[in-house]
């Protein structure tokens, strides 16, 4: 069992997943301005180590950002990734609280690759003290530039092609304190179409949407928590509380809407 408790003063019509089948078990719950929540009660088997599990789909509804043209590669970048359903690709999901417990894990290296003028993953979290390998597999020369509020995760280096960079990302201490994440921006310095994020947690309870829309967070602490979604590319946002209890299991929709703007360098300093 979870129970859980709406938030926020703008309401907002319920949105039903499309891929979802009705149940007696479904409770409406609306939410706040920029998105609409669909919460389904779910049995689930005790953990065995006392913990929970939150997992749901996130859409998009309404307008969509026009594209930003990428002329190198006679493409373009979407700054939102949906399909015909609306299940929105690249949203970063987490738990943030005061609270949770933020030691540092062991370091992992995680790869960053610019391929034909763009930045894969274009969305990348995680934890505090984690590397990030950034690689160049074009033929032209690239740079790679991050933008950020703390001192530790800003630089600005030229990538040739075949070469490599490693870069060691921080959490601020307000961010740790309050267990929410700090926000990188990656640009790349000769091409100015090219732009990523790096999403920087004090804590493992976090996801980022795969293409159909689907996260989960495994091993979520019993508590109470504030659930927070963001689309770091048009600074989308979603905000509401949740409890969980041990062995209980969460299974969310969230609607994001509208268009929202494209974010500049300035917007990962909430710290």
């Amino acid at each position: 069992m979870v129970r859980e408790t709406a938030t926020g003063e703008d309401r907002v019509p319920p949105v039903e997943s499309p891929s979802e089948p009705a149940s007696p078990e479904r409770v409406m719950v609306q939410g706040g301005l920029l998105s609409t929540l669909t919460l389904l009660l779910v049995p689930f088997a005790l953990a065995a180590d006392g913990t929970g599990v939150i997992c749901g789909t996130v859409f998009h509804r309404g307008q969509v950002p026009p594209p930003v043209r990428v002329p190198e590669s006679q493409s373009v970048r979407h700054l939102v990734k949906r399909d015909r359903d609306g299940h929105l690709a690249e949203a970063v999901v987490w738990l943030e609280g005061e609270e949770l417990e933020t030691r540092e894990g062991a370091a992992r290296e995680y790869v960053v690759d610019q391929v034909d003028y763009f930045f894969v993953p274009n969305v990348l979290a995680i934890r505090d003290g984690d590397r990030v390998q950034f690689l160049n597999s074009d033929g032209a020369n690239h740079g790679v530039i991050g933008e950020s509020t703390l001192a530790e995760n800003m630089f600005n280096i030229v990538v040739p092609p075949g070469g490599r960079y490693v870069h060691r990302f921080r959490v601020s201490t307000l961010a740790r304190r309050m267990g929410r994440p700090t926000l990188v921006r990656l640009r790349c310095p000769i091409h100015a179409a090219m732009s990523g994020w790096i999403v920087v947690f004090p804590h493992p309870y976090y996801a980022v949407t795969a293409k159909d829309g689907r996260f989960c967070i495994a091993h979520a602490p019993p508590g109470s928590w504030r659930l927070k979604v963001l689309h770091p590319d048009t600074g989308l946002s979603y905000t509401r509380e949740v409890e969980v209890v041990p062995g209980g299991r969460i299974e969310l929709q969230i609607v994001l809407r509208g268009a929202g703007g494209q974010r500049d360098g300035s917007a990962s300093g909430r710290e």
